[in-house]
């Protein structure tokens, strides 16, 4: 797995109107390509911290019926990104950019179905560089799963 930061001090991570794009098949013996779709909307307090709303949805090219997630948030803070936590009502660390070859990231990735409770993902940071997409420089963090913990609610 590979994370990717702006390394510069930008004060804004996910500007109103960034969009990340995530391909994935859904079916074994007939593949069928879906793109999920995450983009920046607007910005919001949530537990008295300022975040930014992300809404979420596959599109449906051949109805127009657009499959529409629930909204998340995050919020940006140093080197850090956190997503607010629904069940815990409080915002949880989903990248540490800051991490050095060694060190542990500790994930809590929430499931989305009831009575499912949630996962504990530890991740070791193996290697840390860097790549160049539309002239600016991007931190790397390639990280390995080291366990994950099932967590009952």
């Amino acid at each position: 797995m590979t994370s990717i930061a702006a390394q510069n001090n930008r004060p804004d991570w996910a500007p109103w109107g960034a969009e990340w794009r995530y391909i994935y098949n859904i079916g074994v013996s007939n593949p069928n390509n879906k793109t999920y779709i995450m983009t920046a909307s607007n910005d919001t307090i949530l537990a008295g911290v300022s975040a930014r709303k992300l809404t979420s949805r596959v599109p449906d090219y051949l109805n127009g019926n657009d499959l529409v997630f629930p909204d998340q948030y995050i919020h940006h803070s140093g080197d850090s990104i956190f997503y607010f936590n629904h069940d815990r009502q409080r915002f949880t660390l989903l990248y540490n950019m800051g991490a050095k070859i060694g060190d542990t990231i500790k994930i809590l990735e929430p499931f989305y179905y009831p009575d499912e409770g949630d996962s504990l993902i530890y991740l070791e940071v193996v290697d840390t560089g860097s790549i160049i997409v539309m002239n600016e420089r991007l931190r790397t963090l390639d990280e390995r799963t080291r366990t994950i913990l099932g967590i009952l609610l």
